[in-house]
């Protein structure tokens, strides 16, 4: 069943259509949420939360843009607000102003285990860019939607981001030769 066609379903109230979304859908947003909160338990609320928006204001959806960019933004969008309490506050962004990488930066870390523990590190614009982008293959214009700015601006999230990610495991790998030697 297309998108689309599910969409139609569950907005005529079909409760196995909205099952059949949650099965495809739930591990994503689940994997989502879970890279940008860093807690599991956490990250179950708001996909709890996202589904309970979805299934709330899914006569909003007006097709316009793909359906799933319309459930990562809910997603995303509920990450922002948990953020914003005063609980949660993160550290300001960082500028760079260096040559910027290409290409998903996941295949550049050598160290496959170490990409969590370093995505937790970026600041959370960055951070849930690439993970949209690199784990989750989303593109820069569906990235812009979800965060309503500009498909520019979601490029730059994502090569920044990417930047971050790759300067740590650089620090890392030097470390590590370091007490090699």
């Amino acid at each position: 069943m297309s998108d689309e066609n599910l969409v139609k379903s569950i907005k005529s109230g079909d409760n196995k259509a909205f099952e059949k979304m949650y099965s495809i859908y739930a591990p994503k947003l689940q994997n989502f949420l879970t890279r940008m909160c860093n807690n599991p338990l956490l990250a179950e609320d708001m996909l709890q939360e996202t589904l309970l928006k979805v299934h709330k204001n899914i006569k909003s959806f007006k097709g316009k843009s793909k359906f799933s960019t319309w459930l990562f933004q809910i997603a995303a969008n509920n990450c922002k607000m948990f953020k914003r309490k005063p609980f949660n506050k993160e550290e300001p962004i960082s500028n760079h102003h260096e040559k910027i990488l290409s290409g998903n930066i996941t295949e550049k870390i050598e160290n496959k285990s170490l990409i969590q523990d370093y995505l937790m590190k970026i600041p959370p614009i960055y951070r849930a860019a690439v993970i949209l982008s690199d784990l989750e293959n989303f593109t820069s214009k569906e990235i812009a939607k979800i965060f309503n700015i500009t498909q520019q601006n979601a490029k730059m999230r994502i090569l920044r981001g990417r930047k971050m990610l790759f300067d740590l495991a650089k620090n890392q790998e030097s470390r590590q030769k370091n007490v090699k030697a």
